[in-house]
């Protein structure tokens, strides 16, 4: 009674975060794309500089709606439908970004930290690959082996340096932690 309780009381405050993050990052996020889009019909917008540098700005509002709904996403579903559905779900988040979700072997149920894990890890390798790589097109493979799952991200985009990767960010170093958190590697 008490597990089931305590259950509750995290889904309940999980609801709680992710409408706030909803209702406050996700529309900052959208206010900042209509200013930009606005901005561009304005006659000074027409200088090329200008122009390149407002569709950047852009581009990182739309991302960063897309990534504010996929935490929110991650919040509301913890511990939901299977792993590909779920995946399906995060591509539908990126805007002008075709995507698919292929399954091989028999899928099975992870641990709860190792699902958590999986989930971000694909989020963080789907995100470098659309807003750094500027991917329009990415595949995601689950491999279902034995003793093992193997996650594959394959995109169109421009791909980027390890050394380019690290310098001021954090997600591959993250990535790497929860996969060997898991007893894997990327």
């Amino acid at each position: 009674a008490v597990a089931r309780e305590r259950a509750a009381a995290v889904a309940r405050e999980r609801e709680r975060i992710g409408r706030d993050l909803h209702d406050d990052l996700a529309q900052v996020f959208s206010a900042i794309g209509f200013h930009v889009d606005s901005a561009r019909s304005l006659p000074e917008a027409s200088d090329e500089r200008l122009r390149q540098r407002l569709e950047q700005i852009g581009e990182m509002a739309r991302h960063g709606r897309a990534v504010a709904k996929n935490v929110v996403w991650n919040l509301r579903s913890a511990g939901g439908p299977d792993l590909a559905a779920r995946l399906e779900d995060v591509l539908r988040l990126y805007e002008g970004v075709a995507g698919a979700v292929t399954v091989s072997g028999t899928p099975r149920p992870l641990p709860p930290a190792h699902d958590s894990d999986v989930m971000h890890v694909a989020q963080e390798a789907l995100s470098n690959a659309i807003q750094h790589g500027r991917a329009r097109h990415v595949g995601v493979e689950l491999v279902w082996e034995d003793a093992a799952l193997r996650l594959w991200v394959r995109d169109d985009g421009a791909g980027f340096g390890e050394r380019e990767a690290s310098e001021g960010h954090f997600g591959l170093a993250g990535m790497r932690e929860r996969a060997r958190r898991m007893g894997g590697h990327l």
